[in-house]
């Protein structure tokens, strides 16, 4: 839970082919219950892969996102 005391799931993904349509990678969020994913795209580079998310050790409202794109950590904060 993030410290303004919202709650929302983070996924990482990277690129996929389903049925010859190419999907995007990146970093998505959904708030429990709700069906929709929302794709994060605010400070990240274009066509991106999220493939390993941790929240921050002293900073538990920022996430760490580990890209492959540019092979770089960045700072998510969890509020956004």
């Amino acid at each position: 839970m993030a410290s303004n005391g919202s709650t929302h799931i983070y996924a990482g993904a990277g690129h996929w082919v389903s049925g010859g349509t190419r999907h995007p990678g990146g970093l998505f969020r959904r708030a429990p219950g709700d069906g929709e994913w929302q794709a994060l795209r605010a400070g990240l580079p274009e066509h991106v892969e999220a493939r390993a998310l941790a929240v921050h050790p002293r900073e538990p409202g920022v996430m760490e996102q580990a890209l492959t794109k540019h092979s770089a950590t960045r700072h998510i904060p969890l509020t956004a």
